[in-house]
């Protein structure tokens, strides 16, 4: 049962990483697997929307789940063991990308726990021993 003044995020749970995402509106993850977005009525109420993520990278392999996001209006980047997912805020789980990270030509087989930016084209993945920019659109 909820606390009086609690917002339900939709399947229980609790998030692991919150960004705001525009004007009235934030983002959050939860449990390492789903997209929750949570936006202010007029009412003064708040609607969710969640999207539960792909859970398998390119090569096939299982993902055990993913650390931190970071949202940009409609946009939200993910980072977890090796990779980096890039999607929609809401919609279809298939709407997502998965890329794996590479250096020097070779996957990173290492977590990024922490992915952070300003815009698109300006992201950080940081993991250990490692910080990751993006700065391609």
């Amino acid at each position: 049962m909820a606390r009086e003044g609690s917002i339900a995020l939709g399947g229980g749970g609790w998030l692991t990483d919150i960004q705001p995402a525009g004007a009235r509106r934030v983002v959050g993850l939860r449990g390492g697997d789903t997209v929750v977005r949570i936006t202010e009525e007029d009412d003064g109420g708040y609607a969710t929307q969640t999207t539960t993520l792909p859970m398998t990278a390119p090569t096939g392999a299982a993902v055990s789940g993913f650390y931190s996001l970071w949202a940009d209006d409609d946009d939200a980047w993910l980072s977890g063991w090796g990779l980096v997912l890039h999607g929609p805020t809401t919609g279809d789980a298939g709407a997502y990308e998965v890329s794996t990270v590479a250096l020097t030509g070779a996957p990173l087989n290492r977590p990024l726990f922490r992915i952070r930016g300003t815009a698109n084209d300006n992201l950080w993945a940081i993991g250990v021993r490692y910080a990751l920019h993006k700065t391609t659109p």
